[in-house]
């Protein structure tokens, strides 16, 4: 990054917590661009090493090109023209972290914008690299009600099968999150997605504040028309090119039973009061017999029951998996990678 490019924004959070929501309303701003996430930092953890050094400018190129060409991939769908060899001389990219800025200020270019805004997968994993890669970056915390969390994850299970699985990974994502905070003191912005949908403007209001940006009312509403071919693209997209649903919030008194909603607030209960949402329960759940099993028997059901949705709604998911390993496979195999 040069010393004038103004800092990326990351958004740090669980899946199906409304980061599509916010990643689109953010690029509605006249100054950031807010792509589709190909996910880099989960994405190429396990292949890196296949790249060698990549101070090494005949490896990092091998990674600007495979990077580009997941960006891509019809999930992605960037259309992405970076000239490597001048990417190359300009930038002088000498690490991962470098490559994955030189792929998104083209991208953000593209759109004759300044600033990216990245939301992947895990984020909080990685916050320590992002603040030393980009110390003037930021983080935006979004979380949600984990009820109304796992009851979304409960309607579409595309890998988390049961409720109880659902849960106790929001509980392990969140904790992660407010450790970084006060154990380690990242500099993160919380946005509750009740308040998001529930007052959109004081919300990104102050979103954008803490990015260092003007408020623009454009990021006060989803832009049906930008959005529309990427929310056909993806099921799980089918909202965002749709109006903000404000009552989109305790849904998970129809879709759970008692039992579910109580063994969340037993379970998860100390991350849900730091978060500040209150209770149903007497939060009294203890695991039924054979509690193991049962999980174990559950997740083969909801396979199976599922097994269509996956095949005909998941099929271009899987497509950008294989290229993915695709792309492994060819990094691995090349001879000239100078290690």
């Amino acid at each position: 990054m040069r010393s004038n490019d103004p800092a990326p924004i990351f958004l740090v959070g669980s899946e199906r917590s409304g980061s599509n929501l916010l990643r689109s309303l953010l690029g509605n701003h006249s100054r950031v661009e807010a792509p589709v996430a190909p996910h880099y930092f989960d994405s190429w953890s396990g292949m890196l090493h296949h790249y060698g050094d990549l101070r090494v400018e005949r490896n990092m190129a091998y990674l600007l090109q495979d990077m580009m060409e997941f960006a891509n991939h019809d999930f992605n769908k960037w259309g992405l023209r970076l000239d490597v060899a001048e990417a190359l001389r300009e930038h002088q990219p000498k690490s991962f972290w470098d490559a994955f800025d030189v792929i998104y200020r083209a991208k953000a270019r593209m759109h004759g914008k300044p600033i990216y805004a990245c939301k992947g997968n895990h984020i909080f994993n990685y916050a320590f690299q992002v603040k030393a890669r980009w110390p003037e970056s930021r983080l935006l915390y979004l979380y949600r009600d984990p009820r109304d969390h796992c009851a979304s994850w409960k309607k579409k299970p595309a890998h988390l099968r049961t409720v109880w699985d659902s849960m106790r990974k929001w509980e392990s994502e969140q904790r992660r999150c407010l450790e970084l905070v006060k154990r380690h003191g990242v500099d993160m912005h919380f946005i509750s997605y009740e308040d998001l949908i529930s007052d959109t403007p004081q919300v990104m209001a102050g979103a954008l504040r803490f990015c260092g940006l003007p408020v623009e009312e454009n990021c006060f509403q989803t832009d049906s028309e930008k959005q529309q071919e990427t929310a056909r693209r993806f099921v799980y997209w089918e909202n965002i090119d749709k109006p903000i649903i404000r009552d989109n919030a305790k849904k998970y008194r129809r879709d759970l039973t008692p039992q579910e909603i109580e063994m969340i607030e037993t379970r998860a209960g100390s991350v849900m009061e730091e978060l500040g949402y209150e209770f149903d329960t007497r939060r009294a759940w203890r695991p039924p017999f054979a509690h193991a099993f049962r999980l174990k028997m559950e997740r083969r059901r909801v396979t199976r029951r599922d097994r269509g949705h996956y095949e005909k709604e998941l099929g271009i998911l899987r497509s950008k998996l294989e290229l993915r390993r695709e792309i492994g496979k060819r990094a691995a195999s090349r001879k000239d990678v100078v290690r």
